[in-house]
């Protein structure tokens, strides 16, 4: 059973406003789509910047997400990124296509295909063999990878884990669940053995969940923010999607029956990670909100699982209660959201941590 829906918390960016944004922008906007006004802010996500969706005086729409560096400059990369795949990718129903991009004063601005659609309850069986039909079929389309497209590799990243995980492995009771911990020599080195199993086959979204996903009126999943794709085994992406569901157990199951065993070395990082992060970026308004949200990564299969930011562990399983390191510069805080299950944030700034 997961954390009830209306007490789940994820770290998103304080966005702006559309009439935040620079005048250059709305001006560019303007030029290229003629007169328009505001349909919706979004929220949501972890960009600082705005995610709007814009009626056009033609009965158009149009959604515009920009940032600029002095909200967060990898933002503006992450932007720049996107707009150059998307630029060499083919329209597909369940991508946005690129409209027009904007930069203009360390300013980046994206204007996408408008879909109108809400976020999948990824909990629900329905939704859930939607979207990874989808993810199944962009799979599809991008193994092997398009030539032109240069991205990161997945082995890259994970050799970035590795190097993490060697703090973790100093005092692995102060990042990780007691069983873990006691397993922490053989986690360590599966960690370590995972770079050399992430053969660049594919092209991988590498941020599959709920925000990042819509289903149109019919039913129709759509893949959002290609902003960091990854070169790295066809099945990478489902797994992201599998991490989403609530019960871990039903994931694990799943993946059993979808992938390699290898996947549970990623699954198993993905959730650990989390407690070696913070909660926002110092100097950034990306700081966690009380937005309501479904998990990012689902339990492992004894009880460690993360929302964005925050990190829930199932207390049956005699989690010690202690705080990281002092010298992380960061602390936890415990709440009781329900009789059995700990919530440790990694900053106190979310509401449900406001007492603390």
């Amino acid at each position: 059973m997961g954390v009830p829906r209306e007490r789940q918390l994820r770290a998103v960016g304080r966005r702006i406003g559309y009439d935040a944004v620079p005048a250059a922008v709305r001006d560019h906007v303007r030029d290229r789509f003629g007169a328009h006004k505001v349909l919706r802010e979004h929220v949501g996500g972890v960009s600082p910047g705005c995610a709007t969706s814009l009626a056009t005086a033609d009965g158009g729409r149009v959604f515009v997400k920009a940032v600029g560096q002095e909200l967060h400059e990898r933002t503006t990369e992450i932007f720049r990124r996107e707009a150059e795949l998307l630029r060499r990718l083919p329209d597909v129903g369940y991508r946005p296509r690129l409209l027009d991009r904007f930069e203009d004063g360390g300013w980046v601005a994206l204007c996408l295909q408008h879909i109108d659609g809400e976020n999948p309850d990824l909990t629900d069986d329905r939704d859930f063999d939607a979207v990874a039909d989808t993810i199944r079929r962009q799979t599809g389309e991008m193994t092997p990878p398009p030539a032109d497209v240069v991205a990161e590799s997945l082995a890259e990243t994970a050799l970035r884990w590795a190097s993490q995980w060697k703090g973790i492995t100093r005092d692995p009771g102060a990042y990780l669940p007691v069983w873990a911990a006691h397993d922490a020599p053989a986690l360590t080195a599966r960690v370590l053995r995972l770079p050399a199993a992430l053969q660049p086959e594919s092209l991988c979204h590498f941020d599959v969940r709920d925000d990042n996903l819509l289903l149109t009126g019919a039913g129709n999943p759509v893949v959002l923010d290609w902003g960091n794709p990854r070169l790295g085994p066809a099945w990478t992406d489902l797994v992201f999607l599998a991490a989403q569901r609530r019960d871990a157990e039903a994931a694990v199951a799943w993946l059993d029956t979808e992938l390699p065993d290898a996947v549970r070395d990623t699954v198993r990082r993905s959730c650990s990670r989390s407690e070696h992060r913070r909660h926002g970026t110092p100097g950034t308004d990306m700081t966690p909100t009380s937005l309501p949200c479904e998990p990012i990564a689902a339990r492992t299969p004894r009880g460690f699982s993360r929302s964005r930011g925050c990190f829930w562990i199932d207390r049956s399983r005699s989690v010690r209660e202690a705080s990281p390191p002092a010298e992380r510069s960061r602390r936890a805080v415990m709440t009781r959201h329900r009789p059995d299950i700990a919530h440790f944030c990694v900053e106190a700034r979310c509401d449900e941590c406001a007492e603390a």
